[in-house]
């Protein structure tokens, strides 16, 4: 299944009184439920079942899929562009550099120790 044929799918099971900021607002809850379920996790030692954080990765996105249809946008288009940004971030695989503060050069420290 592609992302497209994900995105049409789930337009079939929305209310199509639904507007954007419904869905952008649902995008958020769902996804502070997964976060939700691996904080319990990792702090409070409540274990939760690989199914549950599907459901609950499901659910963001769907509602993802919502908002791009309503926003007039594509999954695959949205997919395909967020990997052309990361690669050139990082090239073909990460690359922690890019997080890096920039050095500064002799010329730029000497300029920044005289003010």
């Amino acid at each position: 299944m592609t992302f497209d044929e994900y995105q049409a799918a789930a337009m079939q099971t929305a209310n199509p009184d639904l507007d954007v900021y419904y869905a952008l607002a649902k995008l958020t809850v769902e996804a502070a439920e997964a976060l939700q379920l691996h904080c319990k996790e990792e702090y409070h030692h409540k274990m939760y079942e690989r199914p549950t954080m599907v459901e609950e990765l499901g659910d963001v996105l769907w509602n993802l899929a919502l908002a791009a249809q309503l926003l007039g946008m594509s999954l695959d288009t949205i997919a395909a562009a967020n990997i052309s940004k990361l690669r050139r971030r990082h090239g073909e695989s990460y690359n922690a550099a890019h997080y890096q503060p920039p050095m500064l050069d002799d010329t730029a420290a000497t300029q920044e120790g005289a003010r």
